[in-house]
């Protein structure tokens, strides 16, 4: 299939194509590009360029491509909250296919990995954005993540502890068990809902960075199956797994200021998937 749009705002190429083409991920769209299946007004374009409003991106897709549908499982005057799908970035492709079904013009409030499935929170307008970012940051919003993961911790439950360093340069993240200059502390609270060979682990993340659960997780000896970052190829190879198994599954609200406050104590769910069919 041939998609054809017209640039409203300048903007880079590589990050308009991923904000109009969502569920095709960024690596695909790369490829197409080196492959010569991109034109900008009517020119073959391979490498990532300037765009200007009024530029005329053409860009052919293999039907196995096609573009995704996103769920919306909660929607309000202020803000929606939608099951992710895998393959689409958070903040570029979200909104987008939020606008393509609904009309409404979103923000992402925070952000789920690429391959990372599940409950994403974005909100209609600024003040709904600004409480929801507050919210997070002073701890006022739970997230419940499930992972399938190799091993299995020796406690049923328990807390970790340790400590992130972002390396941005890389797009990846170093954990470390003791405090390292530069490094930020990351708690992690699981509990164990499957034992065995691959387990799977009910997670609280009570710090935010990036990464965190997968990177974490793999420092403890217990990777995420499928995580190609943080994981282990081999074993990833051996259980036939291409993505990470990993979902957020479930959004709780503390005591939320206006405009927000009829959403405290409210709690936002998303069915497990077949990735953890055995848990139900």
């Amino acid at each position: 299939m041939k998609l054809k749009f017209e640039v409203e705002n300048n903007a880079e190429l590589l990050s308009e194509l991923c904000r109009k083409v969502p569920g095709v991920s960024r690596e695909r769209i790369k490829s197409q590009m080196k492959r010569g299946e991109v034109r900008v007004n009517g020119i073959k374009t391979r490498e990532d360029k300037s765009l200007l409003s009024g530029d005329v991106i053409e860009i052919f897709l293999p039907e196995k491509f096609a573009l995704t549908e996103i769920p919306v499982v909660y929607s309000d005057e202020f803000i929606m909250a939608v099951d992710k799908p895998p393959f689409v970035e958070s903040e570029l492709q979200v909104p987008e296919l939020i606008k393509r079904k609904t009309g409404r013009e979103v923000r992402a409030v925070h952000r789920l990995d690429t391959n990372t499935t599940g409950i994403l929170l974005v909100a209609s307008s600024a003040s709904a954005f600004s409480s929801l970012v507050e919210a997070f940051k002073n701890g006022q919003i739970t997230k419940t993540y499930y992972a399938r993961v190799f091993g299995c911790p020796d406690k049923s439950e328990g807390t970790l502890k340790a400590y992130l360093e972002k390396d941005s340069e890389n797009s990846v993240c170093k954990v470390f068990s003791e405090y390292k200059r530069g490094a930020k502390e990351i708690i992690t609270e699981y509990k164990t809902v499957l034992r065995g060979a691959q387990s799977v682990l009910m997670l609280k993340p009570v710090t935010g960075r990036t990464h965190q659960l997968r990177a974490h997780l793999a420092f403890e000896g217990f990777p995420i199956v499928g995580d190609g970052k943080y994981g282990n190829a081999q074993r990833n190879r051996a259980a036939g797994a291409k993505i990470q198994k990993l979902r957020a599954v479930q959004i709780e609200f503390g005591k939320l200021q206006a405009p927000l406050e009829y959403l405290s104590g409210k709690k936002i769910s998303v069915p497990l998937g077949e990735d953890f069919a055995d848990c139900k």
